[in-house]
């Protein structure tokens, strides 16, 4: 009962925002859930941050302020950073009829990186989405599974939604950035940007979420920013779970994205710090 409870909470604070929606104002952040819209929000906000703060440190609470997201944050709220970056929306929704009017980024991962990391984060809340338990099972599932992560950015395509992919921010962050904030309408310039991205590591937003007690609604142990290495996926996906995804993303007509080559911290001392597994 209190799972349909917060899914009508939730719907009726979607359809209220959906009204405060402004296509000449507001641009959205479409991602699949665990494509890295937290580290991309971690820039943003530290833009905010260097601009008008002083350099505030962030913290989960802060980002959320700041930042808003579709279904959860108050869009009535005034957005008095325009003349830096337009009002930027995070949404998990696939991209419907009312959302298809306002301008939006794509971020995509690799859909096997989205199932190991989305799977961690469910087992971590007691497996709600995949009661069985296991990887290959929630690689199959309908909603949250690959044929979900599909649907969605597939939806998002054909939206005309300008594609960023996770892979090429975490090959070169500042090229990365510079793409995405160009896409948003920003105005931001490089002096700002490199800043930001530096102040956005992993342990920087590791240290965010030590202070905002993000892990609460979790198991022991259970970090919400990990590691958001790339191509780890699809080494833990077995030869069926693999051929089975890239049959579904053929049949949605959705490319598996290219990994990138490894990094220089990658080839020596594994994943590079400038980036979270963000939701």
């Amino acid at each position: 009962m209190s799972r349909l409870r917060a899914r009508l909470t939730l719907l009726t604070r979607t359809l209220t925002g959906l009204r405060h929606l402004d296509p000449g104002r507001d641009r959205l952040l479409a991602a699949f859930p665990k494509s890295g819209s937290t580290w991309v929000r971690f820039v943003l906000c530290n833009l905010v941050s260097l601009r008008y703060w002083d350099g505030r440190p962030l913290d989960f609470p802060l980002l959320n302020r700041t930042l808003p997201e579709l279904g959860a944050s108050d869009l009535s709220e005034p957005w008095p950073w325009g003349e830096l970056l337009p009002r930027t929306v995070k949404t998990h929704a696939p991209a419907w009829p009312l959302l298809r009017r306002v301008p939006a980024v794509l971020l995509v991962r690799d859909p096997a990186d989205v199932m190991v990391s989305f799977h961690h984060h469910d087992a971590a809340q007691g497996g709600s989405r995949n009661p069985g338990r296991t990887l290959a099972d929630f690689v199959r599932g309908g909603r949250f599974g690959v044929e979900g992560w599909a649907r969605h950015t597939r939806s998002w395509m054909d939206a005309g939604a300008t594609v960023v992919r996770y892979g090429e921010l975490r090959a070169d962050p500042h090229a990365g950035f510079r793409r995405l904030v160009d896409a948003l309408g920003a105005d931001v310039p490089d002096e700002l940007l490199g800043p930001a991205v530096a102040r956005s590591t992993l342990e920087a937003t590791r240290a965010a979420e030590a202070r905002s007690g993000a892990d609460a609604d979790f198991e022991d142990g259970f970090r919400f920013v990990r590691k958001g290495a790339e191509r780890a996926g699809r080494a833990a996906l077995s030869a069926d779970d693999r051929s089975w995804m890239e049959e579904v993303l053929h049949r949605h007509g959705v490319e598996w994205p290219e990994a990138p080559p490894p990094s220089d911290d990658e080839r020596v001392d594994g994943p590079p710090s400038g980036s979270g597994d963000g939701r």
